[in-house]
């Protein structure tokens, strides 16, 4: 099975953790799904997806809800099966007692495709109970682990996959998830330190999906403490064995985690191409942290000119769009930048993406769809004084997409004001 069959283009859609946390209960997923199905699936809106601790019963702010051990008990006890496998928390969702099968149903009835998040390893439950792995004759839990854990939320233990047990634990968890009939995975604390430990383990959720026969994509996320980047040296890894990879830490709604991606993102353009997607992370766009934390429930809080820099910049980025905010609630002016098509065509479809100038302060990118030619200039310096942009155009038109009006062009020139955090996409026809 090729991985990049199946992801040919950037996955689309709407993810539960910005808005819900890990707190997402069935009715306000489905809220979202029923939005994304009747206002946004006709702009190419399709994957819908529950973020972390959907085993975890309860609910609470966004913050990650680590577990105590002592004297042989858990605090709060992850809902597991017999092998150590993760199951819905019937408190959040009540439909799902034997799996994620008829949410995923209810996603496909709408027409769209549905996905789940998982920390990577394999629960730490599991192993201090020392419970058997499903399809192996006695390896218990204790049997297979690495010690390499994640440091921010200690639900799991890692996985060694040198040991017999391990990839056969992956291989129970996907045929699980065939069952269910998931289409997208989101497996965190993958994408950095990207260790050999990381990288086995990675290559074992691959092969796992290959051996569960149904296509799955597979989205590599970071996690949330280290300040590190996914490393640009173990790129052809990740082309090779997932179909997304974030290349930073999560992306809120300020304008200095949208400056820092800038650099970032210049790195990773090489790595574009069919099936294989660096990440720049979801879309903080709309009403957001319903759960608490991090501030508490607001609007997002970017500006109408630093929405159209993220959006421009994931769309010649081709990087993943993931919708954050929670859909329902959101406003009119938020949700108008998930129906830009001609922005959406771009992420989609184009080709030739580039780096034309790689300046910290005032990148310029391109990227064609079909015989079009895109170019963007970005000021995202720190100075309040505005940018004057003399800029080159080959071409018998431009046009800025964003305002649908036409440059002027004079001297095979058009000329415009850059304010601070903000974009000119530029359309040139020949």
């Amino acid at each position: 099975m090729d991985k990049n069959s199946f992801a040919k283009k950037p996955p689309m859609g709407w993810n539960s953790y910005d808005c819900f946390g890990w707190s997402v209960t069935e009715d306000q997923f489905k809220e979202n799904v029923d939005y994304v199905a009747q206002n946004l699936k006709d702009y190419g809106w399709e994957y819908c997806v529950v973020d972390f601790c959907w085993s975890y019963p309860g609910v609470g702010p966004i913050y990650p809800p680590n577990q105590k051990f002592e004297e042989g008990k858990f605090d709060v006890e992850l809902v597991l099966d017999e092998f150590g496998r993760p199951m819905p928390a019937p408190t959040k969702f009540p439909s799902c007692k034997l799996g994620f099968k008829p949410l995923a149903d209810y996603v496909h009835a709408k027409g769209l495709k549905f996905g789940i998040h998982l920390m990577r390893g394999i629960p730490r439950q599991a192993v201090e109970y020392k419970l058997p792995i499903y399809g192996t004759d006695g390896i218990t839990a204790d049997q297979i682990i690495s010690g390499e854990d994640c440091d921010w939320l200690n639900h799991n233990k890692g996985l060694d996959m040198d040991k017999e047990g391990a990839q056969e634990f992956l291989n129970s968890i996907f045929k699980q998830y065939a069952e269910w009939e998931v289409d997208y995975i989101k497996l965190d604390d993958a994408a950095r330190p990207y260790t050999l430990g990381r990288r086995k383990e990675v290559e074992g959720y691959h092969k796992a999906i290959e051996n569960c026969g149904r296509p799955m994509v597979l989205s590599l996320s970071p996690g949330a403490i280290s300040h590190q980047t996914a490393p640009v040296e173990e790129g052809e890894h990740f082309v090779k064995f997932a179909n997304a990879w974030r290349i930073k830490d999560d992306v809120w709604d300020n304008s200095k985690h949208l400056r820092d991606i800038f650099p970032i993102a210049s790195k990773w353009v090489n790595f574009i191409g069919e099936g294989h997607f660096p990440d720049c992370d979801m879309l903080p766009i709309g009403r957001l942290l319903k759960c608490g934390g991090f501030g508490g429930e607001r609007d997002d809080k970017l500006t109408v000119k630093e929405k159209e820099v993220m959006l421009t910049l994931w769309a010649m980025m081709r990087s993943p769009l993931m919708m954050g905010g929670h859909l329902p609630e959101s406003k009119e002016e938020a949700l108008k930048f998930y129906k830009q098509r001609e922005v959406i065509k771009i992420n989609q479809d184009s080709t030739d993406n580039k780096v034309i100038v790689d300046d910290m302060k005032y990148p310029v990118w391109g990227a064609k769809v079909g015989d079009t030619e895109y170019v963007v200039y970005f000021n995202v310096s720190k100075s309040s004084l505005p940018k004057i942009v003399r800029a080159k155009i080959d071409g018998s038109k431009a046009v800025d997409v964003w305002s649908g009006q036409e440059f002027k062009i004079k001297n095979g020139k058009v000329c415009f004001t850059l304010t601070k955090n903000s974009c000119k996409l530029i359309r040139i026809v020949k």
